[in-house]
């Protein structure tokens, strides 16, 4: 049906513009006739990838937007499920976005703004008229409104409805827009009068939100592990366990992802081990398919795949997963780290075993610490070993050819040049009495990997050898050396040039956040340097070191969020040391503080003031203390020592903490600090299977006259007035947590969280009377449960399934709505379930990375989440 509608569409085009050119040559008429512009282009364009796309791609499109068929109802034509079918028209949509906007064309919302309505089987001719016009901006051509009125048999009407429709999305698109255009967003639904729909965001909301704090731009699904620039720059490839995400360079949005969408679709592809190519036009991964590991050339100007090949497994070799993670410039070899093997195996570009390195790795060395690299053309492997020597290997023989470095601090970064002339190194210097460098920086190194002479040594200055430092290096393609190092919020770049030595950039600009940069990536011209820590992706200026970073908000993971008494406003308060507030019911930012600190960092119930952890004494004698500071003015209120957190009571007036080391909470006021009164933990068993690291949950009840202290073991309810007990009582009496020992670790020491039942998350109802556990199991097919119970007795109400998420083995975040009828449970996702009945209401999907926070509007009428990807998002509640 496609095929005969674009055959037939394409010969009533040629028809019409003979007829026009006659008429006005008769006419003496040479203006083109009236229709928007670029319109024979564009049409021929969306023609040529549609036709383009395989048939998995093409299949929905045409069966939901050109036949009118429900999803469901094409599902079942299809033969496919309904998943499969939403998550390959999906897909199918951001591929033909890609393809579009990659030949200069703008895709707008009619197509991919979401599910199209169906097209009715006949059509008034001023609707149709109507419709089309408005989708081409403008007078449509004749024959176009002709096509559409067609009637006749019903073969020629189902040819000229599938024309009408495929043009009509096809006036969606807008020729010789920007590249970098946003998407125009689908419409709000109105919410309550207290917040007012948002005005039109940059990115598209997601459905049943009403408004963004922050931007999903330069977020990866997951931590990422590595980056590349790509096409001259103008797009960057980020990859993290099992995903990878292309980027526009300079607007951050999302062009494709490659492998498992967001990290948690256990049923998609994952890929590792990225190598871009040295043209910059191809990108080459690993991918899991199943039981099988493939190879995979992805083009990245066609936006296709290539070539795929089966990576087998040597002969011989006890597993047979295979786990290539290095890739060579030219794409002729793969290479993965052995550890246990001692060994370094080889595969060629069709995924056949073509040697091992044996001896190339050493027990203690770790692929992620062991900087290693080919040389461009394959020929040649390089390896810096824990004794300060750097190892040249021979991929052809297998045989080491020479070693070169000794005497040198280990490189903790290597680097090989475009032409393979030059191998550099960053290193630190050697402590006594190890073989182990220093993290500190030292110094970097130009070797002659021919021979193994040094060329050149470009010292560090001297920096906190305290410090944990990254270290990143490589070329650029004119030979350019640039090298890198994070340390703590702390960005330095430099660059030399190889010939002269001289250096010509140097410059050093703040993070925004203490978490580890994982990667740093030049581009190939050197305008714009990526930095990766965790999963958001940060964007400087190469030569001055100005943050580019299209993204706003917070530069990583949202730990705690509240909305202020009146509902308008929502505090949120980052990993990246930085507590903002924004509107709600827009997502503009009003105002930032930075306020120094460790996780976590909690906030009062009127978000006034915050509580914020410091620590002493390291590993060795840990010892830390929350201070109380005033969110308006960041003044400090008081400093309780020998506390790690504080949970605020609802009333504003006190605060309930565990003293670290001690045997009870202490109640303190939130004003002076001081301490009311205190009550007894409730009994812990340090060996017990159920306990997660000696945690106790505190949570309030009853308009906050009963406060709720939970372990693993033991479970009091407390009045909050007078401190006088109310119940007491065993979730493992209650069945709510199977009691059995930890499994042992190698050395004899517990398994905390292997095969063990926890509780992860506390929360209870308003009036008191009911309490919620999220209850985690590893062990088995049950993953764990969301346990309703009764508050006083532990007697259990109703248990809700636990889905299969990545994220259910940490800690998880529930509340209950200020009426008591919803539950919200920070998981992989959001999800809100009806307290009564334990059913799902709704899914809360709008963060590109896990959910971390949740927190209810003090009317009950939104919720907000914060995710690990920097942003947070105001939803309406789903009413009944």
């Amino acid at each position: 049906l496609f095929g005969v509608a674009r055959r037939v569409a394409t010969a009533a085009r040629r028809r019409e513009d003979r007829r026009a050119r006659l008429v006005r040559r008769a006419a003496g008429d040479v203006t083109p006739p009236n229709q928007p512009p670029g319109w024979d282009d564009l049409l021929a364009t969306l023609d040529e990838e549609l036709a383009r796309l395989p048939d998995k791609y093409r299949a929905p499109l045409l069966a939901c937007y050109l036949d009118g068929r429900t999803q469901d109802e094409a599902a079942r034509q299809l033969g496919w499920s309904v998943s499969t079918l939403r998550r390959r028209l999906e897909a199918a949509r951001d591929r033909l976005r890609v393809r579009m906007t990659a030949r200069g064309a703008t895709l707008g919302g009619g197509l991919f703004a979401g599910v199209l309505s169906p097209a009715p089987a006949a059509v008034p001719d001023p609707l149709a008229r109507a419709t089309v016009e408005h989708a081409a901006g403008g007078s449509a051509p004749a024959r176009v409104l002709e096509l559409a009125a067609l009637t006749g048999p019903p073969l020629l009407k189902c040819v000229a409805s599938a024309a009408l429709l495929l043009i009509t999305c096809g006036l969606a698109v807008g020729l010789g827009g920007r590249a970098d255009s946003p998407i125009p967003p689908p419409r709000q639904a109105e919410p309550s009068p207290r917040i007012s729909r948002a005005a039109e965001p940059a990115d598209p909301l997601p459905r049943g939100a009403v408004a963004r704090m922050g931007s999903p731009r330069f977020r990866h699904p997951v931590g990422i592990q590595a980056l590349d620039f790509a096409l001259g720059g103008k797009v960057v490839i980020s990859t993290g366990n099992p995903t990878a995400c292309i980027w526009d360079t300079r607007t951050g949005k999302l062009l494709r992802t490659l492998g498992s969408k967001d990290g948690n679709e256990r049923d998609e592809t994952g890929v590792w081990g990225p190598s871009v190519s040295a043209d910059g036009r191809s990108l080459t991964l690993r991918r899991n398919w199943g039981n099988s590991t493939q190879g995979i050339v992805w083009d990245l100007e066609r936006d296709a795949e290539i070539r795929t090949v089966e990576i087998t497994p040597h002969p011989g070799r006890k597993t047979p997963y295979v786990y290539p993670r290095l890739v060579a410039p030219d794409g002729s070899r793969m290479a993965e780290a052995d550890s246990q093997a001692n060994t370094v195996w080889l595969w060629d570009k069709d995924g056949k075993p073509a040697g091992r390195l044996e001896g190339a790795i050493g027990e203690k060395e770790r692929w992620w610490h062991w900087p290693a690299a080919f040389a461009p053309d394959g020929n040649t492997f390089y390896a810096a070993r824990l004794d300060h020597t750097i190892e040249a290997w021979d991929t052809a023989t297998c045989k080491r050819v020479r070693t070169f470095g000794t005497g040198k601090p280990r490189p903790r970064a290597l680097a090989v040049s475009a032409d393979g002339k030059y191998l550099a190194t960053f290193a630190g210097p050697t402590p006594k009495g190890g073989h182990e460098s220093s993290k500190v920086p030292e110094a970097v190194r130009v070797w002659d990997p021919a021979r193994g002479d040094l060329i050149a040594e470009f010292p560090w200055e001297k920096v906190d050898p305290n410090g944990s430092y990254q270290l990143f290096l490589g070329f650029l393609p004119d030979g350019m050396l640039w090298a890198a190092t994070s340390f703590d919020d702390e960005l330095t770049f430099r660059q030399w040039d190889r010939e002269t030595g001289r250096q010509t950039r140097q410059w050093t600009a703040p993070l925004a956040t203490r978490w580890s940069t994982s990667a740093v990536a030049l581009a190939a011209d050197g305008t714009r340097l990526a930095v990766a820590c965790g999963g958001v992706i940060l964007m400087f200026d190469a030569t001055t070191g100005k943050d580019l970073t299209p993204a706003g908000g917070h530069r990583y993971e949202i730990g705690e969020l509240r909305f202020t008494p009146d509902g308008r406003q929502l505090v949120t308060v980052g990993a990246d040391e930085a507590v903002r507030t924004w509107e709600a019911a827009t997502g503009k930012e009003l105002r930032s503080r930075s306020i120094p600190g460790e996780w976590p960092i909690r906030l009062s119930h009127d978000a006034a003031v915050l509580f914020n952890t410091r620590s002493t004494g390291g590993r060795e004698k840990w010892d830390p203390r929350v201070t109380a500071r005033e969110l308006a003015t960041g003044r400090e209120l008081w400093t309780l020592p020998h506390c790690a957190e504080l949970v605020p009571h609802p009333d504003g007036k006190t605060v309930w903490g565990h003293v670290f080391d001690q045997k009870h909470v202490a109640v303190v006021d939130t004003t002076t600090g001081k301490t009311i009164r205190t009550i007894p933990l409730p009994a812990r068993d340090e060996s017990a299977s159920h306990l997660l690291f000696g945690w106790v949950y505190i949570a309030f009840g009853d308009a906050g006259r009963l406060v709720v202290c939970a372990s693993g073991k033991e479970i009091i309810g407390y009045d909050s007035t007078t401190g006088r007990k109310r119940f007491a009582w065993s979730p493992i009496a209650a069945g709510l947590l199977r009691d059995g020992t930890p499994p042992n670790q190698p050395g004899g020491m517990p398994n905390l969280i292997a095969g063990i039942d926890f509780i992860a998350g506390i929360a209870v109802s308003p009036d008191g009377k009911t309490l919620v556990l999220v209850v985690h199991r590893n062990a088995g097919e049950d993953h764990g449960s969301i346990s309703i119970c009764e508050a006083a007795t532990g007697t259990l109400i109703r248990e809700i399934k636990l889905p299969v998420e990545p994220n259910n083995h940490m800690l998880q975040p529930v509340a209950v709505s200020p009426d008591g009828t919803s539950i919200a449970l920070v998981s992989w996702k959001a999800r809100l379930y009806d307290l009564a009945t334990g059913k799902e209401t709704a899914v809360l999907d709008g963060h590109r990375w896990a959910c971390r926070s949740v927190a209810f509007s003090p009317d009950g009428k939104y919720v907000a989440t914060g995710g690990a990807d920097g942003t947070a998002v105001v939803w309406d509640l789903p009413r009944k």
